[in-house]
């Protein structure tokens, strides 16, 4: 069995605190297989030796563990230098596991719910779990862009089942001469929705964002990174969403000491 955990700084030195097991509260997961665990780690317990306590009292719930740093815990290890001493005491792998057919519908739900009138649709990346999510927003789409660096493995028949079921046409650009997807031809590729609020979503992996969109757009981060939610927030009229994004909320149901299912 999975087990994902998630991991936030606790700045005030919490009550009832038993060093060598995390306080923390089991979330039961849609997906059985997945558990996905929220451990509240006081920032003066920092150490080495507490840290192996912690990750023991993780060892017994699967085979599989893997963590996801709320930006708290991973802005205050950054700042201070600690990150690669971290990882060197820390023994379970950041979570990676963000490219899910579940997430995507998730966060694209999100982006629907936000209202208004269809909207432009840039997708950048693409992956075959994506046709089965994009085939059922595909009303809410007044256009559909996608741009990907590298043949995509079922883009062509979902564009052909898209026109067939709806009659939109889908506009794909291959920007097959990159390596990898860059800012200024990922702008110059989109030549639809630049004036008008738009919803992106993101498989290029890039820490930072590949264009600038205009006010009013919703940008779906499906790689959860740190340094592209910073700065897509700075941007005017523009909402961010990622699975990490999301998770955040789950802190506060766990003070509350609920349950609760977990996308």
């Amino acid at each position: 069995m999975e087990t994902i955990i998630y991991l936030k700084l606790e700045r005030d030195e919490p009550k009832n605190v038993v060093y060598g097991l995390p306080p923390m509260i089991h979330f039961r997961q849609l997906a059985e297989e997945r558990h996905f665990l929220v451990a509240r780690i006081p920032w003066a317990a920092l150490d080495p030796w507490t840290l192996a306590g912690y990750a023991g009292a993780f060892l017994g719930h699967s085979s599989s563990v893997e963590t996801v740093y709320d930006k708290s815990m991973e802005g205050w290890l950054k700042k201070r230098g600690l990150w690669e001493w971290w990882g060197q005491n820390w023994p379970f792998s950041e979570y990676r596991e963000y490219h899910r057919e579940e997430y995507a519908d998730r966060l694209l739900k999100k982006a629907v719910a936000q209202g208004g009138p269809r909207r432009h649709f840039l997708v950048i990346g693409f992956e075959p779990f994506l046709a089965a999510v994009l085939m059922k927003y595909a009303k809410e789409m007044k256009s559909l862009r996608v741009i990907v660096d590298r043949e995509a493995s079922g883009l062509e028949a979902f564009a052909e089942d898209v026109f067939e079921e709806y009659g939109l046409a889908v506009s794909c650009r291959n920007l097959t001469d990159q390596h990898r997807l860059q800012r200024d031809q990922v702008r110059l590729a989109w030549e639809r929705g630049r004036q008008e609020g738009a919803v992106i979503l993101d498989l290029s992996g890039e820490k930072k964002p590949l264009l600038h969109p205009p006010e009013g757009s919703v940008w779906l981060d499906m790689d959860s990174q740190g340094e592209k939610r910073r700065r897509v927030e700075a941007y005017q009229g523009v909402s961010y969403f990622s699975m990490k994004k999301e998770w955040e909320s789950l802190d506060t149901v766990s003070k509350n000491g609920y349950n609760t299912d977990v996308n």
